[in-house]
């Protein structure tokens, strides 16, 4: 609604529905792809930690509230990093016409850190609901939405940077939850967010994993014309690269691979490839 009132008074209004159809059709079902892996994944555990909050173990909720975040992170960062990369041949898949894969390339580059934010939001609004603290997220959703609003007009009227101005308006919204629903946890439940493990490291891997994924797909491109295989190549060197990174670099052990969902399996596979003992 804001978006067409800001293309028709910038007097684009023909092109308000084809602009968000790319943002809605390419750039927001990418992006919530990962985003519903990363809560599964995490959300698995908040059951465990509502059990803990409901006994008092007050030491046993911050630790699974730290395992919680960290799989977030850890799931989401190579998510991000990865659609950056190889934006282009995946919107080259989706849409025909070559500039509007091009901008939903071009979107989806600036705009793939909103996976992390709403990974992270996502499963702290979980976190807080399983502590009882119910209303936490409703209020920090509401003070978001206004932060939301008024940066968004700012984007869209002030700056008139047109769909551009929702990516990051989104990314705010977004942001504003994380930093919210961080404080509340914080103030209530007495934690201390861990940073260096949590989110440092799992950056420092998808980024490393990001510069092999994007020579691999230049390689791919010069090599091979389908756009399918320029996108499933670098995809499947990239998910072995980043588990090897997370692995060695200890920002994950066995014993934290097995508190996630299919755990057992997942470290069975490592252990018959080496990657674990």
């Amino acid at each position: 609604m804001v978006f067409g009132q800001s293309m028709k008074a910038l007097g684009l209004e023909e092109e308000t529905s084809k602009l968000y159809g790319i943002y809605t059709g390419g750039y927001l079902v990418l992006v919530n792809v990962p985003v519903a892996i990363s809560n599964a994944m995490s959300s698995s555990l908040i059951p465990a930690i509502s059990r803990s909050f409901s006994r008092g173990e007050r030491a046993d909720v911050n630790s699974k509230i730290s395992m919680v975040i960290r799989f977030a992170s850890i799931v989401s960062f190579p998510c991000a990093i990865g659609l950056a990369v190889i934006s282009v041949p995946v919107m080259g898949i989706l849409f025909k016409d070559v500039q509007d894969a091009m901008m939903a390339s071009y979107l989806m580059i600036i705009g793939s850190g909103v996976v992390v934010l709403y990974s992270v939001s996502t499963v702290t609004n979980a976190i807080l609901q399983g502590t009882s603290l119910i209303n936490k997220p409703v209020k920090n959703a509401f003070i978001s939405l206004i932060i939301h609003f008024i940066i968004l007009y700012i984007l869209l009227f002030t700056l008139k940077l047109n769909i551009i101005g929702l990516v990051f308006g989104n990314m705010v919204f977004a942001l504003s939850m994380c930093i919210l629903n961080a404080r509340s946890i914080r103030k209530n439940l007495y934690y201390k967010q861990e940073m260096i493990k949590t989110f440092l490291m799992p950056f420092i891997c998808a980024g490393i994993m990001g510069i092999i994924v994007y020579m691999v797909y230049c390689y791919t491109s010069v090599k091979i014309n389908s756009r399918l295989m320029q996108t499933a190549i670098p995809i499947l060197v990239g998910a072995p690269v980043y588990a090897i990174l997370l692995i060695g670099t200890k920002t994950i052990t066995k014993n934290e691979i097995l508190q996630m969902p299919k755990g057992k399996k997942i470290v069975s596979i490592l252990q018959k490839v080496r990657l674990l003992k």
